[in-house]
C-alpha cells in the first residue's frame, strides 16, 4: 500500500500553511499522522525578488512549511509564460536542494499553475490534484502521474488519459467528523431557538456568490435570524447593506470548533452561489460537506455534486428565484426537515469523506503506478 511505508511527501497549495486550515492543510496532517514526513511548499512571495528558502517544523509533527521567494521577475508569468515555466522548472530544483530529501510524492493542488511541469521534482509519483476549475487558458496535466478533481467537469478539461484521472470528492477535517460521529449517535447537542435560525459559512467576498438572491432570502423572512460567519471587508457597501438588515449579523471569521458549537442552534445551512456566474460553485462546494456533518438540513443553488441527491435541498433553476419562499417552507417545518433519521443520514454521508478515507480511495488507482518495473 503506498501510504502503509513511511515516505517524504510534498504538498504544493495555493495557500500557505499559516491561515484557515483547507483540503491542503488537512492532507497533510492526515499523512503526517499516518508517519509520512511533509513539506507543504507555500505560493512564492512576490512582493520582490528574493532567493530566500525557509524550511520550518509547524505545530503539526510531521509538517514543515516552505516559504520562497523567487530570483526573476513574477510578472514573467503573464508576460513571457515560457521563461516563467523555465525559471520554474530551475525553482523546483532548488526546492529540493533546500528541503534536503527528495520527495517520493509530489501532490500539486495549485490551480493556477505555477509549477507546469512537476517532472522538474524528479522522479516522484506525481498528483495533481484540482480542488478548483482550472483557468480557461491552460489544460495541461503538469505532466503528473495521475490527475485527481472534486468535479469531473474539472477533470473533463484536462489533457489525460481517462484511466489516469480519478473523482475525489471533497474530505471531512477531523473537527466535523468527531461531530458528525456525535450526530450519528444521536449525542450532538439539540437546542431549538424560539425564532428559526438559517446560517452561511464562507468567504463573504468570494466570487460568485448570488447577494441579490441572499438579501431576498433575508428581507423575505424577517422572522429568520441569519447568520453569517466568514471574512469580509467592514468598509465595504455590501458591510453598510448586512447591518441594515435586523434579522442579520456578519458574525466575522470564526475557527471551526466555534461554528460547531453553534450547529446546535442552527436549523438551515445555506449556500448560494450564481451557477451561471461561477463554475466552482455550480459544480461542488466544500462547505456543504460540512453543513451535512452537523446533520442539519442545507438549502443550495443547484450543484452537480448533490443534483439527484436527497440529502440536500437545491434551488429549482440555475437563477435562485425560489429559495427564498424554499426557506421560508423549511424553517416552517423544521422539525421535521431535521427529523433525528433525516440528521443521521446527513451525517453518516459526510462520515464517508473522512480525508483518511480519501487516502485509502486514492491508494488503489496510484499503487499500480508505483510497482516495480
Amino acid at each position: 500500500m503506498f501510504f502503509g511505508a513511511s515516505k517524504t511527501i510534498y504538498i504544493i497549495s495555493p495557500q500557505p500553511w499559516d491561515g484557515l486550515p483547507v483540503s491542503k492543510h488537512h492532507y497533510a496532517s492526515e499523512l503526517a499522522t499516518l508517519g509520512h514526513q511533509v513539506y507543504f511548499i507555500e505560493p512564492p512571495h512576490t512582493e520582490r525578488m528574493s532567493s530566500d528558502i525557509t524550511v520550518r517544523p509547524t505545530e503539526t509533527r510531521g509538517v514543515s512549511s516552505v516559504a520562497y521567494g523567487l530570483p526573476f521577475p513574477y510578472a514573467l508569468k503573464f508576460r513571457w509564460r515560457g521563461q516563467f515555466d523555465y525559471q520554474m522548472r530551475r525553482q523546483a530544483r532548488r526546492l529540493v536542494d533546500a528541503i534536503g530529501a527528495a520527495p517520493d510524492l509530489v501532490w500539486d493542488f495549485d490551480n493556477a499553475y505555477q509549477f507546469a511541469d512537476l517532472a522538474a521534482f524528479g522522479p516522484a509519483l506525481k498528483l495533481f490534484h484540482l480542488m478548483d476549475a482550472p483557468p480557461t487558458d491552460h489544460c495541461s496535466n503538469k505532466n503528473a502521474d495521475m490527475v485527481l478533481s472534486v468535479s469531473q467537469a474539472f477533470l473533463d478539461k484536462i489533457r489525460h488519459p481517462a484511466a489516469r484521472k480519478r473523482l475525489v470528492p471533497h474530505g471531512l477535517n477531523r473537527a466535523h467528523e468527531a461531530y458528525a460521529r456525535r450526530a450519528l449517535a444521536g449525542s450532538a447537542d439539540r437546542r431549538v431557538q424560539e425564532r428559526p435560525v438559517a446560517a452561511y459559512v464562507g468567504n463573504l467576498s468570494a466570487a460568485g456568490l448570488d447577494w441579490d438572491t441572499l438579501f431576498e432570502i433575508i428581507d423575505r423572512n424577517p422572522g429568520v435570524e441569519f447568520r453569517l460567519i466568514g471574512p469580509h471587508e467592514d468598509r465595504t457597501a455590501l458591510a453598510t447593506r448586512l447591518r441594515t438588515r435586523p434579522n442579520c449579523t456578519a458574525m466575522g471569521t470564526l475557527p471551526a470548533e466555534e461554528i460547531l458549537a453553534m450547529a446546535a442552534e442552527v436549523d438551515v445551512w445555506l449556500a448560494c452561489y450564481a451557477p451561471l456566474r461561477t463554475e466552482n460553485g455550480a459544480e461542488n462546494a466544500h462547505k456543504i460537506l460540512e453543513y451535512l456533518a452537523t446533520g442539519k438540513a442545507v438549502l443550495a443553488n443547484r450543484m452537480a455534486a448533490y443534483e439527484d441527491s436527497h440529502l440536500v435541498y437545491g434551488a429549482a433553476s440555475p437563477g435562485n428565484e425560489d429559495m427564498p419562499e424554499r426557506l421560508a417552507r423549511l424553517v416552517g417545518a423544521r422539525a421535521s426537515i431535521n427529523a433525528p433519521r433525516l440528521q443521521r443520514e446527513r451525517a453518516a454521508h459526510a462520515l464517508d469523506h473522512a480525508y483518511r478515507r480519501h487516502l485509502r480511495t486514492i491508494t488503489e488507482p496510484i499503487q499500480p503506478l508505483c510497482a516495480p518495473a
